[in-house]
């Protein structure tokens, strides 16, 4: 129920009461013979535009153009609308598993009748509609591979040449780090960010992988690497003269996850889009030679 107002709440001003989170949830699809029961007044409509032109007649006060924060911000796209509708109900949940796992993967879901809704061999991915327990069903399962969203496993560029060296530079709880690790174990990785927590649920999380971990170390990406902090510097300097690759995964609006958590869609404002563009920007120009 709460998820439900999270992903329309902002149509109704941020207004909550008992008919605009019934409405909330009537508008997710859910529709069950106790909630009709109850609430008489929300039919039986079975398509999402249906269900949107229906109450947007017969309720002044609710506006759909206000359901994507800042959607005059968003780039051209060929279905502007699908886009911002694709955020009212749940994503799949995506698991990347590693090249020699991902046959094993299956025929360990077949067996346990687990149903897998998108097979992406390319990707060695699979789409689940079902919120999984993945711990349950292959014990640690960061043997097998990480659930991980499938525009940051489609990110990855095609092929990295042996020995080549790469500098994750917002490397995060490193899932990129894991992913290119697992296709190219011959590329010398180097990871940073900023905080130190995450560098070190980054370590555990290639422990448990049993991957190598790799070169790791604390950086602010909005700071010049001066010649004078030879630590830094010697890291990111040191052999062959600096690196093949850098991946920038740089702090940004997070909007591609908010159809999986959709508590931040509210908190959103058009003055972040700014800070985090300027943000970016200086990573960027920093990590480059």
């Amino acid at each position: 129920i709460c998820f439900n107002w999270f992903r329309w709440n902002l149509c109704f001003n941020k207004k909550l009461s008992e008919e605009n989170l019934c409405a909330a949830f009537w508008l997710s699809g859910n529709f069950t013979s106790k909630f009709h029961e109850n609430f008489p007044d929300f039919p039986l409509i079975n398509e999402l535009a249906d269900r949107i032109s229906f109450y947007s007649e017969n309720n002044l006060e609710f506006n759909i153009d206000q359901i994507f924060p800042c959607g005059d911000e968003i780039g051209e796209l060929s279905d502007k609308n699908k886009f911002i509708l694709s955020h009212t109900k749940q994503t799949k949940i995506w698991f990347r598993f590693k090249k020699n796992k991902f046959k094993e993967a299956i025929q360990i879901l077949n067996q346990k009748s687990i149903e897998i809704d998108s097979i992406l061999e390319d990707y060695y991915t699979l789409g689940f509609i079902k919120n999984l327990d993945f711990e349950k069903i292959f014990g640690n399962y960061h043997i097998f591979g990480e659930v991980q969203d499938l525009s940051s496993v489609k990110s990855i560029p095609a092929q990295f040449k042996p020995g080549e060296k790469l500098w994750d530079v917002c490397a995060g709880a490193g899932g990129k780090s894991l992913l290119i690790a697992d296709r190219y174990n011959d590329t010398q990785i180097y990871a940073s960010d900023i905080r130190s927590n995450i560098i070190e649920n980054l370590k555990k999380r290639f422990q448990l992988a049993q991957i190598q971990i790799p070169i790791v170390f604390e950086h602010d990406g909005e700071k010049i690497i001066h010649k004078s902090s030879t630590s830094i510097h010697q890291i990111i300097q040191s052999k062959n003269d600096g690196f093949n690759s850098i991946l920038a995964d740089v702090p940004c609006s997070g909007s591609g996850t908010w159809s999986r958590n959709p508590e931040f869609m509210a908190s959103f404002s058009s003055e972040k889009i700014i800070k985090y563009s300027e943000k970016q920007k200086q990573i960027v120009l920093n990590a480059l030679p």
